[in-house]
């Protein structure tokens, strides 16, 4: 199993930023696991593809670090 980590800065609102990734996600034929106010666990469907290379994507919004202009993605 291989694991991507990327963390980067964005300038948007929180809720904004939310919506729009589950959106995302949602577009991209992902069923959502799970879903907090600052983390979000999506993965492929079972049935599109075969098990061994189903994917899952996290998402975790770091409010530790968020200003009025931008916030954190891990």
């Amino acid at each position: 199993m291989a694991r991507y980590t990327y963390a980067f800065t964005v300038a948007v609102d929180v809720g904004f930023l939310r919506q729009s990734l589950s959106e995302v996600l949602h577009s991209c034929n992902l069923d959502i696991q799970y879903d907090d106010s600052d983390y979000i666990v999506a993965r492929e469907r079972l049935g599109q593809v075969s098990f061994s290379k189903l994917f899952k994507v996290e998402a975790l919004i770091d409010k530790t670090t968020t200003t009025k202009s931008a916030l954190r993605i891990d």
